[in-house]
């Protein structure tokens, strides 16, 4: 791989993360505490689903969302 491939795939990911970070801080996600553990719910399932952690809502919002065709 050449170094501006490369380049050009961190700004990517880069991106994505920020796009990630901003849904998270609109109020699309809340936090919950149930039984000693934490988990996240998205206001697109209306608050109802339950994930386990914050890579897993990434994966989530990669695939719901796809904000940069990955």
């Amino acid at each position: 791989m050449t170094q501006e491939f490369k380049d050009k795939q961190n700004a990517k990911f880069n991106l994505l993360l920020k796009r990630f970070d901003e849904w998270m801080e609109d109020g699309n996600v809340i936090t919950i505490y149930e039984c000693g553990a934490k988990y996240y719910a998205t206001q697109d399932a209306l608050y109802k689903n339950r994930i386990e952690s914050k890579a897993k809502l990434l994966d989530y919002f990669v695939t719901e969302f796809n904000p940069l065709n990955l």
